[in-house]
């Protein structure tokens, strides 16, 4: 699997976003992937979202968003750049 705007392999399929990307890497590495809503804030018709991504439990990015998926999507981001400089995923 591949990420267009960090990562460019031949042969491999290409991923539109980092959250289905991060699903991909839990997967073939075989550990549990969890989002978690931290807060939701604001009024009904603005929501603010914070969610927090758990890899094997260990919180690896938050982020927040106006929506449920742009705040996992954010928090997916977080996770993936600090895989990347733990050397996890290059």
């Amino acid at each position: 699997f591949a990420l267009n705007r960090y990562f460019k392999k031949e042969n491999l399929p290409v991923v539109e976003d980092n959250k289905s990307y991060l699903q991909e890497y839990a997967q073939s590495a075989k550990i549990t992937l969890q989002y978690e809503e931290l807060s939701r804030t604001g009024p009904p018709h603005n929501p603010v979202f914070t969610y927090q991504v758990l890899l094997d439990g260990k919180i690896y990015g938050i982020g927040a968003g106006n929506t449920k998926r742009g705040a996992q999507q954010q928090a997916s981001d977080f996770a993936i750049q600090r895989l990347s400089k733990e050397g996890k995923i290059k």
